[in-house]
């Protein structure tokens, strides 16, 4: 059984099932913190999907910046959630990506 946080809880869904049972779904409402991970989880998925389809490269700087703004953008969420294991990933992914963009300017010009 889902639990759910009444707090959280706007206008439930009332549905009648073909047998004529009623079940009551609760739709979550989303709060800042919620939308703040939600737009840093979703730039990272742009970049993994657009890279899966060959659409940008993984040296690509479009690539970089998009894994550089979603991780830090996700990892603020989870300041604000206060959950350590994914505050430690969202900043080791921060890091690396801040580390390849310094060196995608590094990198010496082809001529």
């Amino acid at each position: 059984m889902l639990a759910v946080n009444p707090q959280r809880v706007q206008n439930p869904l009332r549905v009648i099932t073909g047998s004529g049972e009623l079940k009551i779904l609760y739709i979550a409402s989303m709060n800042t913190t919620d939308w703040i991970g939600f737009i840093g989880v979703a730039l990272l998925l742009v970049a993994f999907f657009l890279n899966l389809i060959k659409r940008i490269s993984p040296d690509s700087l479009p690539y970089m910046l998009l894994n550089l703004s979603g991780a830090a953008i996700a990892g603020v969420a989870s300041v604000m959630l206060h959950y350590v294991p994914f505050i430690i990933l969202e900043a080791v992914w921060t890091v690396v990506s801040l580390v390849a963009i310094i060196n995608y300017f590094r990198k010496p010009v082809k001529a």
